[in-house]
């Protein structure tokens, strides 16, 4: 009786839906974070926060500023730290992301200093 309980338990929780963590909450359906709302400092329940007929989250996906409904770009930044061996991508002033890298070694160090990337390559 004992057993046919914990697997009726056990059947009972892995049915329930899943329910994500407060980084996957978006209260106004915007397609952007309540985490990241308040990062970006938009407004959490307004999925367009500067009324420019964009919802946040479309806006921030193409590097625009969420705040402003003139068109105005986010700065996109990338910082590499040697010592951690890690890549951090930034939007504007927000940490968007942290990558692993492979930097340079001993014999062959990565070079210091600020770079601007001209042109790139997408992917096929």
């Amino acid at each position: 009786m004992q057993r046919f309980f914990l697997i009726s338990i056990a059947v009972l929780l892995l049915s329930l839906p899943q329910v994500g963590g407060a980084a996957d909450l978006d209260a106004d359906s915007d397609g952007l974070s309540d985490l990241l709302e308040a990062k970006f400092k938009t407004d959490i329940v307004n999925p367009d926060s500067d009324s420019d007929g964009y919802v946040d989250g479309l806006e921030i996906n193409h590097g625009y500023d969420p705040l402003k409904g003139d068109g105005a770009k986010l700065k996109k930044r990338i910082e590499v730290n040697v010592k951690t061996q890690k890549l951090h991508y930034f939007l504007g002033e927000v940490n968007m992301g942290e990558y692993p890298v492979s930097t340079g070694k001993t014999s062959t160090p990565t070079p210091k200093g600020s770079f601007i990337i001209k042109n790139k390559a997408l992917r096929p």
